[in-house]
């Protein structure tokens, strides 16, 4: 009897470690939802390239959407998601007006290198590998 307590008690002590790691590694996609304003691009400083007009990105969870703006041109397309894993690499609908002053090709490229992200603290990361390659806040814009 003895034998089957221990066990069953050393199993849920097992059981509940797991469980916590998962939580604080694992992003909810929910988390997602809403507008978020780009703050940091790696090897960028955003304030100077984008002195009028910060980036942002929507994520519209029902219809499986995201949208945003380059700091010049609106874009949108498919939001493709798998747990934490992103692909930004379908193919987007994009305005196209002239935008001097605007480095449009740096965030692009940016977005392109995501390959998953987390949500903390109202703070958006997107990763490539172990690196972040931007961030973003909720709220803004």
């Amino acid at each position: 009897m003895k034998l089957l307590l221990s066990t069953v008690v050393l199993t849920m002590i097992l059981l509940s470690c797991s469980t916590a790691k998962k939580a604080e590694k694992g992003t909810s996609v929910d988390e997602l939802a809403g507008v978020w304003e780009l703050q940091y691009m790696q090897g960028k400083e955003v304030d100077e390239l984008y002195a009028r007009r910060k980036p942002f990105i929507r994520f519209d969870l029902e219809a499986k959407r995201v949208s945003g703006n380059t700091g010049c041109n609106s874009f949108s397309g498919p939001l493709v998601i798998n747990d934490d894993a992103i692909d930004f690499n379908q193919p987007f609908a994009m305005t196209k007006m002239f935008c001097e002053g605007v480095d449009e090709q740096a965030f692009l490229e940016a977005m392109e290198r995501v390959e998953t992200f987390r949500v903390k603290d109202d703070v958006l990361e997107m990763l490539n590998g172990d690196v972040v390659v931007m961030r973003f806040k909720i709220g803004a814009n």
